[in-house]
């Protein structure tokens, strides 16, 4: 739009007047793009660490989807984590929680993060509808969207393990 308008032909009160309609447009673009950077890592992350930003993603998770509670069970110190697998904590909360609120119809998320022995479990569940885990784990699936296979594999990227239950 820029372009268009500079190559018009015309005065410059009719440029500067159709120029300043793009402001806000492109402040919008800003803005969207911070709003981007912060669902991907939130600087709380860096700052506050992964207990404090599993705080602050529930309490916004809630005020977005206010029908939908949140039971969170934590059971480790933030020194139990290494920030490589703060981030992945979160992406993963993140997406499961998502995928909930877009797919399952449920009214209760169950968030367990703890420490057993040498190792961190992420345990995310609701009561909503179940899915067909072969359907949804097709490769032709898999295509769309972060989904349960990107999921798995930035989890075991990292050592982990990945697993999923279903009902219907």
């Amino acid at each position: 739009k820029v372009e268009s308008i500079l190559q018009e032909k015309g005065t410059g009160k009719a440029k500067e007047k159709s120029l300043e309609a793009i402001i806000p447009m492109v402040r919008e673009s800003v803005d969207e793009v911070r709003r981007m950077q912060m669902d991907l890592r939130p600087s709380t992350l860096d700052d506050l660490g992964i207990l404090a930003t599993l705080g602050w993603f529930c309490r916004e998770y809630q005020r977005i989807y206010s029908h939908i509670r949140i039971e969170k069970e934590i059971d480790l110190q933030e020194n139990e984590v290494s920030t490589p697998r703060k981030v992945v904590i979160y992406r993963l909360t993140q997406e499961a929680m998502n995928n909930i609120a877009k797919h399952s119809q449920a009214d209760l998320i169950h968030l367990s993060l703890r420490r057993m022995e040498n190792e961190i479990e992420l345990v995310i569940k609701d009561n909503g509808m179940g899915f067909d885990l072969e359907e949804i784990l097709s490769p032709e699936r898999s295509k769309r969207g972060l989904g349960l296979s990107s999921m798995r594999e930035r989890t075991e990227l990292y050592g982990g393990k990945f697993m999923i239950e279903s009902t219907q």
